[in-house]
Order: C-alpha cells, then sequence, then structure tokens
C-alpha cells in the first residue's frame, strides 16, 4: 500500500482544517472538550511518534491566531486544560515536550 499522503500531512491537514473553520465560522468554536476529544486521539495515543509534538504546535499557532470572532483557542482555557492533565497524572513534567511549556 502507497498511501497519497503521510500520515504527518493527513494528521496537519486535519487539524489546519479546524483551525480554518472556527477562524470563520461564526457559530463554532473549538471547545474545551473538542481539544480533549483531539488531545486523546493525537497525544496520547499517537500512530508516530511525531503526532504529540503535531498536536501541541497547533495549539500554540492555534492560540496565537485570532478571527474578528475570538480566538481559534483561548491560551487560559488550554493551559488550564494542561494543568489538569498533569495535576491528574494524565501528562507528567518530565514528558512533555518544549513546545508544551507555552500553556503552564
Amino acid at each position: 500500500m502507497n498511501p497519497k499522503y503521510s500520515h504527518h500531512d493527513e494528521v496537519d491537514e486535519r487539524l489546519q482544517f479546524l483551525k480554518y473553520l472556527a477562524s470563520t465560522a461564526t457559530d463554532f468554536s473549538i471547545s474545551k472538550a473538542d481539544l480533549g476529544a483531539i488531545y486523546a486521539l493525537v497525544y496520547q495515543n499517537p500512530l508516530i511518534p511525531s503526532d504529540p509534538e503535531e498536536f501541541l504546535t497547533w495549539c500554540k499557532s492555534s492560540c496565537e491566531q485570532s478571527t474578528t470572532y475570538s480566538q481559534i483557542l483561548d491560551l487560559n482555557e488550554v493551559g488550564q486544560f494542561f494543568t489538569e492533565k498533569m495535576t491528574s497524572g494524565e501528562l507528567e513534567v518530565k514528558t512533555l515536550l518544549v513546545v508544551g511549556f507555552d500553556f503552564l
């Protein structure tokens, strides 16, 4: 089997689509629950080693990008999300990638 696009390209395209949708739709935003679902799929259960970094990089760029309506992701919400993951023991500081420290 020779896929047309690499796994990395597939994940990146889907994350960019969510960012685009949130930046253009007035009635759609990426909620903390949505972030949790994406985290579970891409960060907790990566198919390739670069998936967690891809997720964190997407989170960071989504926090930095705003629209006429709002930010794509709210930095405080994302920080709270990662703090909750660490408090519950789901995420350890020693395993967090460098880009993830931007949320703490």
